[in-house]
């Protein structure tokens, strides 16, 4: 694999990695209202808040079970080596690097003296302690809600969804009659 069709393949896999859902998109005039600090935070100051809070190997890890989940769903005349390749090399790069300059346009050495302090000090290390519990646990009650909103949905159109079975029936049964008969 050659190191041009790398990049553009991990590009390609960030790009996907980080889509949001458009309502959750920042638009370029709402971070023109956000006022750029006197003093930025120092790529030292960024790089030591990713660390604190895990979020080069949270990254990392992130990237590497989309690269398993697109080799499931690939052609399957992919060669293991280019998963290999691309394990590896998700492994090498730089993930973070390129979002140094976007926190320093929006925070002030000030505010990451800060937020480091926070996460340095017990309260901001038992937070970061429990955040992985948390996020697991939170993810637990999707299915749930998901199963009572639909629930709900069906309950309000039950009288339209069996009419649209009926008719989706009777179209199917029409279809295989004037098959028989032809």
């Amino acid at each position: 694999m050659t190191p041009r069709f790398r990049v553009l393949a991990l590009s390609v896999l960030l790009a996907a990695s980080v889509k949001l859902p458009a309502q959750n998109v920042v638009q370029p005039a709402a971070s023109a209202s956000i006022p750029t600090p006197q003093h930025p935070a120092t790529a030292d100051q960024i790089r030591e808040y990713f660390n604190v809070i895990n979020l080069d190997r949270t990254v990392h890890q992130l990237m590497d079970q989309m690269v398993k989940a697109m080799q499931a769903t690939s052609a399957p005349y992919y060669p293991a080596s280019v998963w290999e390749d691309m394990h590896k090399s998700i492994g090498e790069f730089d993930i973070l690097g390129p979002m140094v300059p976007i926190y320093q346009k929006y925070v002030s050495q000030e505010d990451m003296a800060a937020t480091l302090a926070f996460y340095r000090s017990d309260a901001g290390q038992r937070l970061l302690a429990a955040q992985p519990v948390m996020a697991a646990e939170s993810q637990t009650i999707f299915p749930e809600l998901g199963r009572k909103i639909g629930e709900e949905v069906a309950r309000r159109h039950l009288d339209e969804i069996i009419a649209a079975k009926k008719k989706y029936d009777d179209d199917i049964a029409a279809k295989q009659n004037s098959s028989k008969k032809q």
